[in-house]
Formats: structure tokens, sequence, C-alpha cells
């Protein structure tokens, strides 16, 4: 029983201390787990730091290209504005205070930069317009044109000027880039054109001569103010065209003047355009003159015609009335040449008849001087002897 007793307490000491052992296992495995979660732990804070420094840095490194980037683009558009050809300025909105200008404007103007600084923009007008203007930058938004205005250089001069500006934040400040561009000469030449063509239409009016340019494959055309009165239309009442053209000719006169068209079309004729025809308008029928060009492309192709129109109506009545004067003259002088043909006839008969009634007493007269010239000379003193010559002189002269 002893026996049995200690071998029962030994395999019992023998499980416990297997079980502690295993506890023991359990509790270093338990700790070991501890110690692992522990610095996994240690370890994803170490990650996650490294993250967010790194992640910082980057920030950091953006935010300094971004610096610059900006640096460099307003350096960019500072270079821009101060080297463009055309005038600038930046200006405050509301106090519209002057803050920059470039070297163009400086130029441009006459102005300084100091000078400028010290100026508004409505300072660049004219005081009638300065109201106006002030009230116009006020409504400004974002990209706009304001049209054209006059402006006011350090000599006084004046100049036309059409501004485009757009907003800007200049320095903290609530401002206005503009670029200005003068269209002073643009305007002169505009100005000079429109007196040009006045004159022109003048000149035209006057002389009853139109011009006309046509687009062959269209048929579209231009005519000056004046071609469209000698068709027969008001300037503008209807769109220019070779159908409007066609419509104006008389209709006995169409045939003619599209037969002399595509004779000049053919690029192998040198002989330009030209043909004389009637138009019938509201005043009646007028006869008009077309002298004209045909231009080609380099294949041979009819491109464009542009010509003259030109009245004559008071030509051709001029001619028909020198024509009638003519026939009517040469009419005159037939008739008076056959009046005179029959008057010599008659003078003829009647020198004739003259004629042969004298020379028969002449007969005698020559007969009787003749007989006293050779039977009875000696007879005459020297004055009879003249008598009797100039008698025999005047005989002959008369039987001439």
């Amino acid at each position: 029983a002893h026996h049995a007793a200690g071998g029962f307490l030994g395999l019992e000491d023998h499980d416990g201390m297997a079980l502690a052992a295993q506890v023991e296992r359990q509790e270093a495995t338990a700790a070991h787990r501890s110690q692992l979660s522990t610095a996994t732990a240690d370890d994803q804070r170490l990650r996650d730091a490294e993250r967010a420094r790194q992640a910082l840095l980057s920030v950091l490194e953006d935010q300094q290209r971004i610096e610059g980037q900006l640096r460099a683009s307003e350096a960019r558009y500072r270079h821009l504005f101060e080297q463009n050809p055309a005038p600038m300025l930046i200006y405050e909105r509301g106090s519209l205070q002057l803050l920059a200008v470039n070297e163009a404007f400086s130029q441009h103007y006459g102005y300084s930069r100091a000078d400028a600084l010290n100026m508004l923009l409505t300072d660049l007008y004219p005081i009638a317009d300065r109201a106006t203007i002030k009230e116009l930058a006020a409504r400004l938004q974002g990209y706009s044109q304001a049209g054209e205005w006059h402006h006011r250089r350090r000599d006084g001069s004046e100049i036309v000027i059409v501004a485009t500006s757009h907003d800007t934040l200049f320095e903290g400040r609530q401002a206005r880039i503009a670029v200005i561009t003068d269209i002073t000469e643009r305007k002169q030449a505009e100005r000079a054109l429109e007196d040009s063509e006045e004159l022109l239409a003048e000149a035209q009016a006057l002389a009853h001569l139109g011009n006309w340019n046509l687009d062959i494959a269209s048929g579209r055309a231009t005519w000056s103010d004046e071609e469209f009165r000698l068709l027969g239309y008001a300037p503008g009442a209807v769109t220019a065209s070779s159908e409007k053209f066609l419509d104006a000719v008389h209709p006995d006169d169409r045939e003619l003047v599209v037969a002399e068209m595509q004779r000049a079309m053919d690029p192998s004729e040198t002989r330009p355009y030209h043909v004389v025809h009637r138009v019938h308008g509201p005043n009646g029928v007028r006869i008009v003159e077309e002298r004209g060009r045909v231009v080609f492309d380099a294949a041979g192709a009819p491109l464009r015609m542009h010509g003259t129109t030109l009245d004559i109506t008071a030509r051709h009545q001029a001619q028909e009335e020198a024509r009638r004067l003519n026939r009517e003259l040469e009419e005159r002088v037939a008739l008076r040449t056959s009046e005179l043909e029959a008057a010599n006839r008659e003078l003829e008969t009647f020198t004739y008849s003259v004629s042969h009634d004298l020379k028969a007493p002449l007969r005698g007269i020559d007969g009787y001087s003749r007989l006293l010239l050779e039977d009875h000379l000696e007879q005459l003193d020297e004055e009879g002897q003249l008598f009797l010559h100039n008698v025999r002189q005047g005989v002959a002269r008369t039987n001439q």
C-alpha cells in the first residue's frame, strides 16, 4: 500500500512538474509574444513617424518648388510687363491711382515712372471724358475692352487708343492691368480713306462713272454707289451680283453683253472686256460703256473681273445729233450743188447766146478796122492810128 501510495504521489509530482513547466512555457510564450507585440507597435510608430516626416519633407519641398515657380513666374511676368513693346499700366481699383507703368508707356506718353506714379488713371483723359471713364472703370470686371478713347500725352498732344484690361492683385492691392494700343495712325488712315472714297464717289457722280468687281465663281459683286445708280438701282437697294446686273441690261442687248463677257474670259484673248449697251431703269433707257479686265489663276481659269461703267447717253445723243446735222448738211450741199449746176448751165447758155449775139457786130468791126489798117493807115495821124490799134485789141480780146 505504501508503495502504491508512493507511486501515486510520484506520478502526481511528475504531472505537477510537467504542468508547471507547461505553465512556465506558456507564460514565457505570452511574455515573448507581449515583447514581440510591443516591438511591433514601436516599429509601426517608427514607420508612421518616418512616413509623416517624409510627407512633411515632401510638402515642404513642394512648397519650396511652388514658391520658386511663383517667383520665376512673377519674374517672367514682370519682365513681360517691363519689356512689352505696347504701353502698359496697373491702377488701383477705386482710387484709380497708377501703381506701375512700363518703359513703353514712359516713352510713348512722355511721363517718367515717378511722374506717372503720382497720377490717376483719369489724368490721361481729356477733362470732358474723366467723369465717364471714372464711372466705366468702376463697372469693369474680368477681361474687358473699353472701346476707343482719347489720351493726352505730356506734351499736350492727343492720341486715339484702345485699352484692354483685366483684374489683378498687385502688392496686396486690388488692381487692374491694362494694355494700351495707339490707333491714331490707323484712324488717320481710315479718315483719309473715307475722304478719298467720298471724293471718288463725288467724282464718279459728277462724271457718271461707276466701278465694279465680280467674283466669277460665285456671281457675287461689289458696286460703287454710282454703279448702282447707273444700273437703275438705289445704292444698296439690292445685293450686287451678276444676276442683278443682267436684269438691268436692256433685253435686246443681253446676248451681246454675255457674249462679250465670255470672250473676255477666254485666257487666249488679249483684248480687254469692252461693250456698249442699254440699261433700263426708273429714269428711262440709258446708254453705258463698260470696260474691264479678267484676272486668271495659274491654270488659266478666270477668277474675277473688275472694271468701270460710264454713262454715255449724252455723248451718244450728241453723236446722233451730229450725224443728223451732217445728213441735213449733206442734203443741203447736194441741193445747193444741184442748184448751182443748174445755174451754171443757164449761165453757159446765156453766155453762149450773148457771145453769139456780140460776135456778129464784132466781126463787122473787125473787118472794117482791118480795111482801115490795110488801106488808109497813111491817111490817119498818130492819134487816129492809136485809136484804131485800141479797137483792134478790144475786138481780139472779145473773140478770145
